[in-house]
């Protein structure tokens, strides 16, 4: 992947992209590139416990944060603070999925990681965007058998159900109190309901992202190879600035680092997902479900747009890798046997099962 950046950003130079737009562009990729390394170094001072509550905190805080920005910019909110965090459309994918499996695979504190995971689409939904129903597929990739630390069908099934008639009956109340106009919040609930039924344009921006992805594959047929260069400036219309380089299209980071970073990029992330699947092999756990439901999420976001270039996609990423160390290092850390007799390792080392 750092070959694949540094190739794109020659390709930025030859085509004239200053050095800044290439940078402000090329953020999200080396922050997720650098999110194992940190989260890898970082592994065995982190105890999975602590993992699950910064998962927990920061999917939440993301979740509200969104609903309070878009309420804000479209001048319907009440609160009195406009925005106060970045709400990550990818980091909520993560935390709603990786919370819904909790509460359903363990019943430690069950209430309180559901009530977690559902105020999560609860928030999104007052939007009317279609994240909040996307979010749902996280149960669908988490159904299998209980013995392998997958959720049973009966009870996803129920949990769905359930959830469904919360966020519904919850939805108008929440919306009376957080949005100053009663029309508005029922033009956004039929929208959220045209989204569940299909239709391509009930988030009133299907005509705009079909543009943008002309214009990307246009882009792709001009520079297949190693694309237009990060920092390229996309012609979007519908906005105030008509010159965007971060397009929404699931073409755009194709377009931008063509086909041999698009490369890297499919096996960078391939990478990441490699060590559940093993994982979940050799020893089952909620864990490699949870992420795993991750994976499926963000396969199903990539038709909706750049999701790739969200930058909460990097810290979404880092509590994978650790969430998922962590639980690999739990295993390794049983000490080890010899002659029958546990052997335990000095406080702080590093712990094998393999004596040599």
């Amino acid at each position: 992947m750092g070959g694949a950046l540094a190739t794109s950003f020659l390709v930025a130079q030859i085509n004239g992209i200053s050095p800044e737009s290439w940078l402000r562009d090329a953020l999200p990729y080396i922050l997720l590139i650098g999110s194992p390394i940190i989260a890898l170094g970082a592994v065995h001072d982190l105890s999975r416990d602590w993992c699950f509550r910064m998962i927990a905190v920061v999917g939440v805080i993301s979740a509200v944060a969104f609903a309070v920005d878009w309420l804000s910019r479209r001048g319907v909110s009440t609160l009195p603070v406009s925005r106060f965090a970045f709400g990550s459309a990818a980091m909520i994918a993560f935390a709603f999925g990786f919370l819904l499996v909790r509460a359903l695979l363990r019943r430690r504190h069950r209430i309180w990681w559901g009530a977690a995971a559902l105020l999560m689409p609860l928030s999104i939904l007052i939007t009317g965007s279609r994240t909040a129903l996307i979010l749902f597929a996280a149960v669908g990739a988490a159904i299998g058998p209980l013995a392998r630390e997958r959720i049973p069908p009966i009870r996803a099934v129920m949990c769905v159900g359930a959830a469904a008639l919360i966020v519904w009956t919850a939805l108008p109340v929440l919306g009376s109190a957080l949005i100053s106009n009663p029309e508005f919040l029922g033009s956004r609930i039929e929208a959220a309901e045209r989204v569940l039924t299909g239709s391509a344009d009930a988030d009133q921006s299907y005509e705009g992202r079909a543009s943008q992805t002309t214009q990307a594959a246009g882009a792709i047929a001009n520079a297949p190879v190693f694309g237009v260069g990060l920092g390229h400036q996309f012609e979007v219309p519908g906005r105030d600035e008509p010159n965007r380089s971060n397009i929404d299209s699931p073409l755009g980071p194709v377009a931008k680092l063509g086909l041999f970073g698009t490369g890297a990029l499919v096996c960078f992330l391939a990478a990441l997902v490699r060590p559940i699947v093993i994982g979940s092999r050799e020893r089952p756990d909620f864990v490699y479900t949870a992420c795993w439901s991750f994976v499926v999420l963000f396969l199903v976001q990539i038709p909706f747009g750049s999701f790739v270039e969200d930058k909460g996609l990097s810290f979404a990423v880092l509590l994978f890798v650790a969430v998922t160390a962590a639980t690999a290092y739990g295993r390794r850390s049983k000490a080890p046997v010899l002659n029958g007799k546990s052997v335990s390792a000095p406080p702080g080392a590093v712990r094998s099962s393999t004596l040599k």
